[in-house]
Parts: C-alpha cells; sequence; structure tokens
C-alpha cells in the first residue's frame, strides 16, 4: 500500500486540512505507513505510482489530478468530506471517486442518500489550535467569562435568535464575552474581540472558563443543522466547560461523557444556564479533565490513521 494525498497547497489555515488530511497524513506515516504527499503548488510534484489517493471535495485542481492520475495508474481515489451545501458537486465527484469518508454519521446519510457510492464514517482529529503544540501548556482560568469561537459568517447562523433574548433574560454582563474570530468588525457590541489565528487560540482562549457552541440553523440550511462536534472537541480539549446546542452532532459528544445538563435547546434554557455559572463545580461535577484525556486518544492522529486503515482493508 502506498498512500499519497493530492492537494493545491499546503495551508495551516485550511480546517478541512488541520482535522482531516494532516492528521490523517501524519498518523498514517506513525503507523509505517508508505505515504506521500503531492503539493500542487509546490516547485515539484512527486507522486510515485500509489495504490489510494486522498483529495479533499472542494479541491478542484486536486481532484482533477487524482482523475488525470488514475488514467494511467489503479489507483482507488479516497475523498475527505465536509460540508453539503448542494448535492450535485458529489453525485459528479461519485463518477470516479470509490470511497468518500464523512466526518459525521449525518454527513454520511445525507450524501449517500444521493451517490452510488460507499459512503463510511472517518471523525475528525482533534484541531492542533487545542493543544500546546511546542509550547508549555497554560490551563484555562477558573471563571465564568464566556468564548465564542469560529469564523465571523457563522455566528449570525448560529447565534442570531440566541443571544438577544439569553443575554437579556439572565442579566449577563456582555463585558464577560469573548469572540475569537478572523475579521475586524466587532459580532456583538460590548464584548471582548480577539483575532483568531491557529498559533494564538491557545493562549488567547484561556481567559475563558466557558465555551458556548450553537448548531442552531438559524439560516436554515441543512449544512449548519449537521456540522461536525469539531468545536465541541476543541473547548473539551483545551479545558472550557462547554454550553452547547441540543443538535445532534453536540448531543452524540453531550451523551457519551454525560454531559447532557450543559446543552440547550433555544435561548430560554440558554440563559438559565447562564445564571447559574460556577466554572469550578461544572468542571468537578462532570470531570473534564478526564474527558479531555479521553478524547485526545480517541481523535488522535493515529487513531484517526486506524479507523483509516481499517475502512480501506
Amino acid at each position: 500500500m502506498h498512500v499519497v494525498f493530492v492537494k493545491s497547497s499546503d495551508n495551516p489555515r485550511d480546517v478541512l486540512q488541520r482535522l482531516h488530511s494532516t492528521p490523517l497524513y501524519v498518523g498514517l506515516r506513525e503507523l509505517g505507513v508508505s505515504t506521500g504527499m503531492a503539493v500542487l503548488d509546490s516547485a515539484t510534484v512527486d507522486i510515485a505510482p500509489p495504490s489510494h489517493a486522498v483529495i479533499h471535495y472542494n479541491d478542484r485542481r486536486a481532484i482533477a489530478a487524482a482523475f488525470e492520475l488514475r488514467k494511467s495508474h489503479p489507483v482507488k481515489i479516497l475523498c475527505l468530506c465536509a460540508d453539503v451545501y448542494e448535492l450535485a458537486p458529489y453525485r459528479w465527484l461519485a463518477e470516479s471517486v470509490d470511497l468518500f469518508l464523512a466526518p459525521t454519521p449525518l454527513h454520511r446519510q445525507v450524501i449517500q442518500s444521493a451517490v452510488m457510492k460507499p459512503v463510511a464514517v472517518l471523525p475528525e482529529a482533534i484541531d492542533p489550535i487545542a493543544l500546546p503544540g511546542q509550547g508549555t501548556a497554560v490551563p484555562v482560568a477558573c471563571n465564568n467569562r464566556l468564548c465564542w469561537f469560529g469564523y465571523p459568517e457563522s455566528f449570525g447562523k448560529s447565534m442570531g435568535y440566541l443571544l438577544p433574548d439569553a443575554f437579556a433574560r439572565s442579566s449577563f454582563d456582555v463585558k464577560l464575552f469573548t469572540i475569537i474570530t478572523d475579521t475586524q468588525e466587532p459580532l456583538w457590541q460590548g464584548a471582548v474581540h480577539k483575532p483568531f489565528t491557529e498559533t494564538g487560540f491557545y493562549r488567547d482562549a484561556a481567559d475563558c472558563g466557558y465555551a458556548l457552541l450553537s448548531h442552531f440553523a438559524y439560516d436554515l440550511q441543512l449544512n449548519s443543522f449537521i456540522k461536525s462536534p469539531n468545536k465541541l472537541l476543541t473547548a473539551l480539549v483545551r479545558g472550557m466547560v462547554p454550553l452547547a446546542s441540543a443538535t445532534p452532532s453536540y448531543w452524540n459528544i453531550a451523551r457519551n461523557y454525560g454531559l447532557e445538563p450543559l446543552l440547550f435547546d433555544g435561548p430560554l434554557t440558554l440563559s438559565r444556564l447562564l445564571k447559574t455559572l460556577d466554572c469550578a463545580r461544572d468542571r468537578a461535577r462532570f470531570g473534564l479533565e478526564g474527558i479531555g484525556q479521553d478524547l485526545r486518544e480517541k481523535h488522535s492522529n493515529t487513531a484517526t490513521a486506524r479507523r483509516f486503515l481499517d475502512l480501506i482493508s
């Protein structure tokens, strides 16, 4: 077996690379699997005849390169999936892809409903932004500060109808709300805003004892509702107490670790949680340190690679 990852560029800011292809590539190499990387924007592109080529669903240049490779080599093409804004691209890919790898059972169900090729579940790895890397570990403050992080365009989709009523009903002090994102425009008046960077998140999140997470689909889009639980995993591994929407991907993780009391189904239940914040109590009650360690093991690079090998064997 020789697995080659084909991508247009090597971009650490690309969340799909951080959570999908990069940890899988590293994990396979740690397991001793013959593995290569073909970056089309690099000076040289070395693709030894592979048994498997791995591509991202949205990387058109890499897709074209993998499809061209197949004309001269009997390679199996594996496609890492993520967002599902429409099904037509997946149907087009299915003409040449041998196996789709979806991050959650919901993604699998939606994609499988439209394509003739098999779709398997390969959960995402832990986002390295939650880990200290080569630096010194910094514990998260045990306080009642609340943190939201993510793409700026996701804020309104998941928070638009939630925060005004929840904050007002609970009399939550907006100065205790921190938003970490990559925009210069304030997303919530009075909140603390910090710029998101892959290397800075670990440090910037240390100020907040709680993380606020929502997959509510206020944009009425299926993709918002079925999103993967990667931000919940990031919060737990980083040591923050999560307050999360009772939506499918978050619910499954919460149920596995007994975190259901931290879920909310709308602004009313969120306001009740905000009224009774007690970081020290919640960390002890839910055993967050043990949960974080368990997630680091279950979603490590090597664990992800082993699941991958099981799926393609």
